[in-house]
């Protein structure tokens, strides 16, 4: 669970199911209406941490598992797959998505293994995961403090070239 820290009504859960998929779901706690029907994004991989970013609207997701592959050491049967299966793009990653249209910005591989948890560090610019099975915390910048931008006079010549930032 995270709490949104741009938008104080916004609570943002994740969830797992026995498959190996998850879904992220977007809570207004004030309005009774809207938390009963919240905004979802389903995804093929299980959720094991949420986090806002403090800078921009943006929310990052770490996932475990996702759905069981034929090479997966728990999968003993190929012919019990469905046809149309898929193994999950996002298993043991780090995704960040816009907010709030849940737009993906960036997937990073988490680990060869669970990513089992992650946490923001207090500036908010870097997550740390979990990954037990590796005995191993990894370090990720995912949120840079933003650069200022220069100003320049609007007298400069037309012909010089400046860069944007």
């Amino acid at each position: 669970m995270a709490w949104c820290p741009w938008q104080p009504k916004t609570l943002a859960t994740g969830d797992s199911t026995a498959e190996g998929s998850g879904t992220i779901r977007i809570w207004n706690v004030n309005n009774t209406l809207s938390s009963t029907h919240p905004d979802k994004l389903e995804l093929d991989a299980q959720i094991t941490s949420l986090h806002f970013s403090p800078h921009c609207k943006e929310i990052l997701s770490t996932h475990g598992p996702g759905k069981m592959s034929p090479d997966h050491p728990n999968h003993t049967d190929i012919n019990t797959l469905p046809s149309d299966f898929t193994p999950s793009r996002i298993a043991n990653s780090v995704v960040v998505h816009a907010f709030p249209s849940f737009r993906r910005v960036t997937t990073m591989v988490g680990a060869r293994t669970n990513v089992a948890g992650s946490i923001l560090s207090p500036n908010g610019q870097r997550v740390v995961i979990a990954v037990p099975e590796e005995s191993k915390l990894k370090i990720w910048d995912v949120w840079a403090k933003r650069k200022e931008l220069k100003r320049t006079s609007s007298t400069s010549s037309l012909m010089s070239s400046y860069s944007i930032r």
